[in-house]
């Protein structure tokens, strides 16, 4: 069975300015600050880490990648041995704070959004031409990828890219031709990402967007004519505490909903 190919940290490495020599030479250094010894990687060591050869990379070299790139394993595309994705604890001697300040704002420049659009290949999606449900189901498969680095990179990062996809399926819902079937799944698949991004907005403590953004999945649900997304859609809006009737929205037939 193929090993996925670790496109996030494949795309943080172009946005850094690594190759894969200079990346494990400071991998090495960065570990050595921490260890007080310098670390053995090796630019095959990077290339195994892209291959997807090594989805979880130990725990000293796994440090100092979350230090140089200034996020979680998950964040860099590493998928955690067994049910952990704790990073290991660093040496007592070291304590917060002895970073070195001026390479750690460098470092920070990059957007964990931005490298997030770019790893999902949001741009992808057309927004002209006929539309089958191939494409329906990539679009899917796509949000389902997006969604699931929530608990990696928190809501204000993936407030950000789910908006920016917000926008190319707007665009591709406008611009592309489609059966009644694709359509339905579209408006599923809208309804979802919408979801995700009022639980992010939520999240990220933007209560207001969070409502708009559930309020929205609702009404794509409705014309997707799917109880789940619908189920979805409601459960966010009575999680951030909209009681009594959250929304009416008319589609041929009234939809009315009781959050208790």
């Amino acid at each position: 069975m193929d090993t996925p190919t670790n496109t996030i940290l494949t795309v943080l490495l172009g946005e850094y300015g690594f190759t894969h020599r200079s990346l494990a030479d400071e991998v090495n250094q960065v570990s050595g600050r921490i260890f007080g010894r310098p670390g053995a990687a090796t630019d095959r060591d990077v290339r195994r880490w892209i291959s997807g050869t090594v989805r979880w990379p130990t725990g000293r070299y796994l440090l100092a990648l979350a230090e140089i790139f200034d996020r979680p394993p998950e964040a860099m595309g590493f998928v955690p041995r067994g049910r952990t994705s704790r990073l290991p604890a660093p040496p007592s001697s070291v304590r917060p704070g002895q970073e070195e300040p001026v390479k750690r704002r460098a470092f920070l420049t990059a957007s964990t959004a931005t490298t997030l659009t770019l790893a999902l290949r949001l741009e992808d999606t057309p927004v002209r031409g006929r539309l089958t449900m191939a494409h329906a189901d990539r679009v899917a498969a796509t949000i389902g990828r997006l969604d699931a680095h929530f608990t990696a990179i928190g809501g204000g990062a993936l407030l950000t890219a789910a908006t920016t996809y917000i926008d190319r399926l707007r665009n591709t819902v406008d611009g592309c031709t489609y059966g009644p079937r694709v359509e339905q799944a579209l408006h599923r698949t809208l309804s979802d990402l919408y979801s995700s991004a009022g639980r992010a907005a939520y999240d990220a403590g933007d209560n207001a967007t969070s409502r708009l953004h559930h309020t929205a999945a609702l009404r794509s649900g409705i014309l997707a004519k799917d109880g789940r997304v619908q189920a979805r859609a409601w459960s966010g809006e009575c999680h951030i505490g909209r009681r009594g009737v959250a929304v009416s929205v008319s589609v041929g037939t009234a939809f009315r909903r009781i959050c208790v």
